[in-house]
């Protein structure tokens, strides 16, 4: 339980909704560990996220009491009046006029940095910065070690859940007439997520052309979206009402789920494609296999991330040529100088999709070892109480 009675959340909103669900997510999961404590996120721009906040706002079981604001609700900034705890998510820029109070009157500020897998992290957090005026400041960074962070475990998952193979297709079946008006009566279809950012799936179809089983694919986010569009003239898919086809390949577009449904059902898929931060670390947390998107950055800065990555989930594989060809897929699929669906991927997908369910044992071993090692509330919420103790 944290011992500081007002958190403020700080998030620079810059091109898209990932920053803005971590922090949601976090301020949900924080103000359920700490319910008696007052929670507020202040995002540099509301309308830019307001199709999230709505989303998870309308979903009952992800309603939760906190507050959330935009830096142009404070009007008069010199009369802003500051949490005890500060939290600047990602590095991000707090205008000038909130710092002022902030080291006037918050006690300790916390920057919580990106989810990383590169061990140089864990020499850098919790460790404290250079500050100004009356707060202390932390690094405090989420990772996939028990010296990192950890990642935001979700209070409305059941973590002990491991789904039998016809439990998991029945509660698939229900999900997908529930959310998407949609029927797959064949237990041999192999139904996928995809939210990517612009990439060319020529080879995935392709593959999946190969397996010769039917596949439907669950296509959210525009710039995945954008990528199909391409494929579908490329592949001269045909339309029916609102699927695109492709000889054994359906693709349905799909509206954002909120969180809740999300995450749900990242564990009811045969597999799933994630990008990013956020997206990434629920795909970690379910039990299903998965490909994930590393954001481009330059000089294929993203391949450093993908390998530190693997070199960490290595030990949870017992077969070493399944982890070889599941190491080399994902190095493939992310080996890019930028994000564009016209750059050709030479992905090689058979080999992942022919084990999904060797992977998936794997991956559940993965799941038990963050879930039981890896909790960022409960590790925050202890290092908020060390850092409490000190500063009484």
């Amino acid at each position: 339980m944290s011992h500081f009675d007002s958190i403020d959340i700080f998030c620079e909103i810059i091109d898209n909704f990932g920053d803005a669900g971590v922090v949601y997510r976090f301020a949900r999961e924080y103000k359920i560990s700490n319910p008696h404590v007052n929670v507020r996120v202040i995002f540099s721009s509301i309308e830019s996220v307001s199709p999230l906040i709505t989303l998870n706002n309308s979903s009952s079981d992800s309603a939760v009491n906190f507050e959330i604001n935009e830096y142009s609700d404070f009007t008069n900034k010199s009369h802003y009046l500051p949490a005890e705890l500060i939290i600047e998510a990602f590095g991000c820029h707090i205008p000038e006029e909130f710092l002022l109070e902030i080291r006037k009157n918050s006690k300790l500020i916390i920057n919580l940095e990106y989810l990383s897998a590169e061990n140089w992290i864990e020499g850098y957090h919790q460790i404290q910065s250079l500050s100004e005026g009356k707060a202390i400041r932390y690094f405090f960074y989420p990772g996939f070690t028990p010296k990192s962070g950890g990642l935001i475990l979700d209070s409305h998952i059941s973590y002990s859940d491991e789904f039998p193979q016809h439990i998991r297709k029945k509660r698939l079946q229900k999900f997908l007439i529930k959310n998407f008006w949609l029927s797959e009566n064949n237990d041999e279809t192999i139904v996928v997520s995809i939210f990517s950012y612009e990439h060319d799936f020529t080879g995935l179809v392709k593959t999946f052309e190969i397996i010769d089983k039917p596949f439907y694919l669950l296509v959210f986010g525009e710039r995945s979206q954008n990528s199909f569009r391409h494929l579908f003239q490329k592949l001269s898919f045909k339309r029916t009402t609102d699927v695109w086809i492709f000889k054994k390949v359906s693709v349905r577009f799909c509206q954002f789920l909120p969180q809740t449904e999300y995450d749900y059902f990242l564990n009811l898929t045969d597999f799933n494609i994630v990008r990013g931060e956020d997206s990434w670390a629920r795909a970690c947390l379910s039990t299903r296999p998965y490909i994930w998107h590393a954001y481009c950055q330059n000089e294929k800065y993203q391949l450093t991330k993908v390998e530190a990555f693997l070199k960490l989930i290595k030990v949870f594989y017992d077969d070493v040529d399944i982890f070889e060809t599941y190491s080399e897929m994902l190095l493939q699929f992310n080996n890019r100088e930028n994000n564009s669906y016209l750059a050709e991927s030479e992905t090689d997908y058979a080999g992942f999709i022919t084990n999904l369910n060797t992977i998936s044992k794997y991956q559940l071993q993965f799941r038990r070892y963050l879930v039981n090692n890896c909790n960022l509330i409960a590790n925050l919420n202890n290092f908020l109480h060390e850092c409490k103790n000190k500063l009484n």
